[in-house]
């Protein structure tokens, strides 16, 4: 691999960038121990941007434009989206470095720090409602083939939009009941401590979430969009 002064400058400014970032979020995140562990990160990236500039001879700045659009999208996006952003940076960086280890034997420690922080920031994303995505996904499933059945086929029978909206909301509900009581028992059956909260506010609320918007969008025409005294609600 040919590494030209641009790339250990890019290397450079990368990690000054990530030193920005990470102390930016060390301020936002509420545990203690994780805000410890984002300030050491933070630290640990300014020195490796210092043990670039031994290479480079230059002293360069953070990208301020890319740590504000990080910034800004954690606003928008929420901190586990940001979270598993730069876990992918930390990763990609790391396979970029390991092939610059024959030519800068000293970046070997660099490597070892980011392989660090790199799981770190995937400990940081054990947040309770990552653990039931499988269980909101197969839900969520189980909610758009029940829905789409019965309202396709009172849509035939009744041919009248409120009777069909409040069938399916129906459909909706005793579906949600249905599939939160089987995830609890199911949740209780393997011990977990959280099972009352793992089924009522994750599946549960996304499957009754899903299952009312659900039925207004197959109930409400062109009409109802245009003028709210022809929707069935």
């Amino acid at each position: 691999m040919n590494i030209t002064r641009r790339d250990l400058l890019r290397f450079q400014k990368n990690e000054l960038t990530s030193s920005y970032i990470y102390n930016h979020f060390a301020g936002r995140l509420k545990d203690k121990k994780n805000q410890k562990i984002m300030a050491k990160m933070a630290a640990e990236e300014g020195e490796h941007a210092q043990i670039w500039q031994k290479y480079t001879g230059v002293n360069l700045k953070p990208n301020r434009l890319k740590a504000y659009l990080y910034i800004l999208l954690i606003y928008i996006f929420g901190y586990t989206f940001m979270m598993r952003l730069l876990e992918h940076e930390e990763y990609s960086g790391i396979k970029d470095m390991q092939k610059l280890v024959k030519k800068y034997p000293h970046i070997i420690q660099i490597i070892k720090q980011e392989e660090e922080h790199e799981k770190h920031l995937i400990s940081m994303l054990d947040e309770d409602r990552l653990n039931y995505v499988g269980d909101m996904v197969l839900g969520l499933n189980d909610a758009l083939v029940e829905l789409t059945g019965t309202l396709a086929g009172l849509t035939f029978v009744l041919m009248n939009g409120t009777l069909i909206a409040m069938a399916g909301i129906i459909t909706g509900v005793s579906a949600t009941l249905s599939m939160v009581a089987s995830n609890y028992l199911a949740q209780r059956a393997d011990n977990n401590p959280k099972a009352f909260k793992a089924s009522s506010d994750f599946l549960g609320a996304s499957v009754f979430d899903f299952s009312i918007w659900y039925v207004f969008a197959f109930t409400c025409d062109d009409d109802c969009c245009r003028n709210s005294n022809y929707c069935v609600f």
